[in-house]
């Protein structure tokens, strides 16, 4: 099954590409392409060329399944 967050069409990557301002022949539609699962871009104010960002460890602050009475509340809203 494939992962519909993932840019695999060259549509899709024209679309992050046009959506950051970048002209569509940017080296950011190559750089897409050739990125894995959990690979970031990111542009620095000031610096041209974007740069690629792993993290080590992905983070969660969440504290665990909700109680039924947190569910019927959040419904409620």
């Amino acid at each position: 099954m494939a992962d519909s967050r993932r840019l695999q069409t060259d549509a899709d990557r024209a679309r992050v590409v046009e959506g950051l301002g970048e002209s569509k022949k940017s080296k950011l539609g190559d750089l897409l392409k050739k990125i894995g699962k959990r690979w970031f871009v990111v542009r620095e104010m000031g610096k041209e060329v974007p740069t690629l960002l792993y993290p080590r460890h992905a983070m969660s602050y969440l504290r665990g399944p909700m109680t039924t009475t947190e569910i019927a509340r959040a419904v409620l809203r």
